[in-house]
């Protein structure tokens, strides 16, 4: 996998965080794996579904569901400055990413 020239900016509170070259390749992955776009119509059905799940306490449809859902630019860009870029990279990013591009 080919990681850009021009990686994210780094987390303003998380200092300690170091990523290597197989950290940014995974990350990378799960860009191309996990950003999309996804409809008005579509978060609503995932919304509902994701809803039902947690009522039927099936944490892994729940999870599965959540993995698809954009997350929030302000949510994403909080976790990533306080947390770090591995904490968030298992979520889609894609509507953080048009927000916030030189962040993720």
């Amino acid at each position: 996998m080919t990681i850009p020239t021009q990686l994210p900016n780094p987390p303003k509170y998380c200092k300690g965080e170091v990523m290597t070259q197989s950290d940014w390749e995974r990350y990378y992955e799960l860009r191309k794996l996990r950003d999309r776009y996804v409809s008005d119509e579509e978060r609503t059905d995932l919304l509902n579904a994701a809803i039902a799940a947690s009522v039927k306490n099936d944490k892994e449809t729940y999870d599965k569901i959540y993995e698809v859902l954009p997350l929030l630019p302000s949510v994403a860009i909080t976790i990533k400055d306080l947390f770090g870029i591995k904490m968030i990279q298992d979520f889609n990013l894609f509507d953080a990413k048009k927000r916030y591009p030189n962040e993720f």
